[in-house]
């Protein structure tokens, strides 16, 4: 029974008996569908009522289900319904649309595949009024709204909304609901300053509605973010006292009291940021960090005492402490430097911004540490061939699929990918050497996303533990180089280091080509669609098709002509990053006037997305020399007026 092979071997445990390859079953059934799909039916075999795939089995499963829906429905149209309801992912939603005559097929695909190309070509179709219609009540018809807000269709959610408008009346919760919504889809669109009008009403209305205060907070908070990305710092502590009256204490508080302390300057911002480590939440030790940065230049001995509480929090994360020690080796550096390079050896045994800040410390100020630091990570870099495939693996039936499925064309290596994620799901207590195994099968079938995402988050995060020659095959998978001949060519092209364009890819779209953001960025390099429309007339003339922005090649050869414009204007590539993510207006304000430390003009800018951004891919570029081109980037001491591409 096919059954049996759905509930065990795609739920990655071993089946009572030897399954047949679905994927020769799937492929016959498809050949025979047009034609013949009883034996289309047949030769796919029957399925259960439920079945219990993992939910990393979702391309297996829309496949699959999704056929057997097609196949059923000439002859059974309420099976075919009921196959269709298994299936959890936007891949199905062509074969949905084959049921769209039924207002119950409607209303699934639009609300269980938002966002996804069939939704959208129906609701296109519908128009809103008439795809509300197939929802009964208010309350549901929200929910389709908020579940195109959720897919990041803001232009579609608001069109729902607007239609909504009478039905929700002037108070209560689904008033509430609708506010915010629409104060999102705003937000999202950045017209900030109609967010915030129709914010600062859903917020009244929430608070003054039965059951409605936590509904208040979210969007108090969320109003809290506008008004910081607007500078409206008086506005904005009128709301954070308005917040901490309704729920004292709450977790919201620090984030809304840290966006209003960076609106601030002088003792009316470190008088905030105080506020917030009396808090305790989690953004303390920001928030000490920033009283630090303040206290710096002025007195020094406060400083050590905000370091000292970075380093003590338990909420600070990885960076955050590695950011605090370096600094400390700073203060350190004033009197001692044999005390400033405790501090910085310790930081230069991990790859990380703050970890070649110390290595270069170490360089310039204490040639004698820098020497067996360099030396050591240099050993860890080259480390250990990677490991045989352990023996629970070498077992498990998934890996001897994925590796015979993997050579059979594209749907071969999407099943791959999901079989292996499904060994991955059935192993939760699997070892380092496991994970990096399964890490490198999935590397190997093209699923680099999934890859990243294991080596990520395995327990114990390795990744923020030092470098070591048995960690170094983890680290290479971690910063693989997917992508490589396009990234090359597209690198050449614009004389780039390929390695430089590798670090801005896997840290725009973890080498996901078909990513798409919130905002609308798409693809590797993840372009906005106007930067790529000027950068393909820019490269090739004429107009560019944006349906083509995932196709990997074209995209990195956009992205690498955006960073290679930042490059040129800016002559630095710490600047061109700030370009790229930010435009060239942010980077522009943000010029030091003078020249001044590089960490200092990194730690400076305002907008901390593009701060966390530089930051990140400088680290991961300088990590990818290290790991592949066994060099380590010597960090600039200073940054300032002047052109300095050489780093």
């Amino acid at each position: 029974m096919l059954s049996v092979f759905f509930i065990g071997v795609l739920a990655g445990q071993p089946a009572s008996a030897p399954a047949p390859d679905l994927l020769s079953r799937f492929e016959e059934a498809t050949a025979l569908a047009a034609k013949a799909p009883e034996r289309a039916l047949e030769k796919l075999g029957p399925l259960p009522a439920e079945t219990c795939l993992a939910a990393e089995q979702d391309q297996i499963r829309a496949d699959v289900v999704g056929l057997a829906a097609q196949l059923s429905q000439k002859a059974d149209p309420k099976r075919a319904a009921a196959l269709f309801d298994q299936i959890g992912t936007s891949e199905a939603g062509e074969a949905a649309l084959a049921l769209e005559d039924t207002p119950l097929r409607r209303s699934r695909l639009l609300e269980r595949h938002a966002g996804s190309p069939e939704a959208q070509r129906l609701l296109e179709a519908m128009r809103p009024k008439k795809a509300l219609s197939l929802f009964s009540g208010t309350s549901r018809k929200l929910d389709l709204a908020r579940a195109w807000l959720d897919a990041h269709d803001n232009e579609a959610a608001l069109g729902l909304a607007r239609e909504l408008r009478g039905a929700v009346g002037k108070a209560g919760l689904e008033r509430c609901r609708w506010g915010y919504i629409v104060g999102k889809a705003e937000r999202k669109r950045r017209r900030y300053s109609a967010a915030l009008a129709e914010l600062r009403r859903t917020r009244s209305i929430c608070a003054s509605a039965k059951g409605g205060k936590a509904r208040a907070l979210d969007v108090a908070l969320l109003e809290a973010r506008v008004l910081a990305i607007k500078g409206r710092a008086d506005s904005l502590e009128k709301l954070v006292g308005w917040m901490r009256a309704l729920a004292p204490g709450h977790s919201y508080l620090d984030d809304a009291l840290l966006w209003a302390a960076e609106a601030r300057r002088g003792a009316r911002s470190r008088k905030l940021l105080k506020a917030v480590v009396d808090e305790k939440g989690d953004m303390a030790p920001e928030a000490a960090w920033r009283l630090a940065r303040e206290a710096w230049p002025r007195t020094p001995k406060q400083a050590r005492v905000w370091l000292d509480a970075v380093l003590a929090s338990k909420s600070a994360g990885v960076d955050a402490h590695e950011r605090a020690r370096f600094y400390l080796g700073r203060l350190e550096a004033r009197t001692s430097t044999a005390a400033a390079a405790v501090h910085w050896r310790e930081l230069a045994e991990r790859p990380s911004f703050y970890g070649f800040l110390a290595l270069d410390r170490l360089r310039r100020r204490a040639p004698a540490a820098f020497e067996p630091a360099r030396a050591g990570l240099r050993r860890a870099a080259a480390g250990s061939a990677a490991p045989e495939l352990p023996s629970r693996l070498a077992q498990h039936p998934a890996v001897a699929e994925a590796r015979s499925w993997a050579s059979r064309g594209d749907r071969g290596r999407d099943w791959a990918r999901t079989r292996l994620m499904g060994a991955a799901c059935a192993l939760p207590d699997r070892t380092l050497p496991e994970t990096v195994a399964l890490a490198q099968l999935l590397a190997e079938v093209g699923a680099h996303p999934e890859a990243q995402r294991l080596l990520r988050w395995h327990p114990g995060r390795p990744l923020e533990a030092p470098l070591t020659a048995e960690t170094a095959p983890l680290w290479r998978l971690a910063y693989s180089r997917a992508y490589a001949e396009p990234i090359a060519e597209a690198a050449e092209a614009e004389t780039l280091d390929p390695l430089f364009l590798t670090a801005l890819a896997r840290e725009e779209s973890t080498f996901d080509p078909n990513i798409v953001s919130w905002a609308g960025a798409t693809g590797l390099a993840q372009l906005m669609p106007p930067t790529a429309i000027g950068a393909y007339a820019s490269v090739f003339g004429g107009r560019l098709d944006l349906g083509r922005l995932t196709d990997p090649g074209l995209n990195l050869r956009l992205g690498a002509r955006v960073l290679k414009e930042g490059l040129d204007a800016f002559g630095h590539r710490a600047f061109a990053l700030s370009a790229y993510n930010g435009g060239a207006g942010l980077t522009r304000r943000t010029l030091p006037a003078r020249r001044i430390p590089f960490e200092d003009w990194a730690e400076s800018n305002p907008v901390r997305e593009n701060r966390g951004y530089v930051k990140r891919v400088l680290s991961t570029w300088m990590t990818y020399r290290l790991l592949y081109a066994d060099e380590i980037p010597k960090l600039p001491a200073t940054i300032g007026p002047g052109r300095t591409v050489t780093f």
